[in-house]
């Protein structure tokens, strides 16, 4: 007695047994309005993926689509990559500063805002606060 996947053929040979026997009329495994509707979904899948990477490769490798399609960047802080005091308690100074880090392949060149607190007497520093990413805000034209 052979097994087989698909038994269509009823009568014609005794010796097959169906594994998953079908009731009525035998059809195929992928019946046509079944399989037209996956085909018309992995279609439009392969599509929408398709514009997706074209987008993000013209938008990041076309000089000015960005800005034109976005608007630009606000402008960068005057005081970049200098120490400045912010406030003064009776113990310590904060003192702020940013930096433009640049991106590498896949990140852009991003702005980050570091703090730091010294003391007032000696002058050393004593604190330094964990690295801040300031997020720059696009202004359309």
């Amino acid at each position: 007695m052979r097994i087989s996947p698909v038994s269509c053929r009823v009568g014609e040979n005794e010796d097959e047994v169906p594994l998953f026997p079908r009731k009525g009329r035998c059809q195929s495994q992928f019946s046509p309005p079944h399989f037209l509707a996956l085909f018309y979904i992995f279609l439009i899948l392969v599509a929408a993926l398709g514009a997706a990477v074209y987008l993000m490769l013209f938008v990041s490798h076309v000089p000015g689509a960005k800005e034109e399609r976005f608007g630009e960047l606000e402008a960068l802080p005057g005081n970049l990559y200098r120490w400045e005091e912010v406030s003064r308690d009776s113990q310590r100074v904060r003192e702020e500063r940013h930096l433009l880090e640049e991106g590498g392949v896949w990140r852009t060149t991003r702005l980050v805002k570091q703090v730091r607190f010294r003391d007032i007497r000696s002058g050393a520093v004593e604190d330094v606060l964990k690295d801040q990413v300031v997020k720059r805000r696009r202004i359309r034209p």
